[in-house]
């Protein structure tokens, strides 16, 4: 894809960047839509397995967004430019859940704290029972529970933009790894 410079038109950086971060967009409002379905459905849908099951979706979204990235490239990526694309999707589509995620809590739905708490208590009582705790180490686990934050404030989408980086910055080197292609080399010039 060729732009001209001298007419006023963005440069194919600019252009692939801006789709990226548009595409980005369009996963992170569709993993919000998907969160706040689960939410509907039952708030052990919304914080247990089925959340995971999105992760799929999202991540066949930023492949499928990447290669139409690559595409207006003129149907090239170097690995770097194809790391830097894929990851650029994910993040802006990170974002946007966090911001959902600390506004479902804090507004929509601020009892999610309370009932995150009651369900990680629930969750460690069977799995402690499964594996056979004894009763006075069950009490501080759960003790330890009841005092931990479950709120999700400012702090929280720092923490976890940063997890995200990391977390989707590993997927993004693995899904670069498979949409790189090389433009040929022309070996008679």
């Amino acid at each position: 894809m060729e732009l001209d410079k001298n007419n006023g038109t963005a440069e194919p950086r600019d252009v692939l960047l801006q789709a990226s971060a548009r595409y980005g967009l369009i996963v992170g409002l569709v993993e919000m839509i998907a969160l706040y379905l689960l939410y509907a459905i039952s708030i052990e849908a919304y914080l247990g397995p089925p959340r995971y099951g999105i992760g799929i979706v999202i991540i066949t979204m930023v492949v499928y967004y990447a290669k139409q990235v690559r595409d207006l490239n003129g149907g090239y990526f170097e690995y770097g430019e194809a790391f830097l694309h894929v990851f650029a999707i994910f993040m802006v589509s990170a974002v946007v859940t966090l911001l959902f995620t600390y506004l479902h809590y804090n507004v929509l739905a601020p009892e999610l704290e309370a009932e995150t708490r009651r369900l990680a208590i629930e969750n460690m009582e069977e799995m402690m029972n499964m594996f056979g705790g004894g009763s006075e180490q069950m009490d501080e686990v759960m003790e330890e529970l009841e005092k931990q934050d479950f709120s999700f404030g400012v702090g929280s989408i720092f923490s976890g933009t940063l997890a995200s980086a990391f977390i989707w910055g590993i997927v993004s080197a693995i899904i670069a790894g498979f949409i790189k292609k090389r433009e040929p080399e022309d070996f008679l010039q």
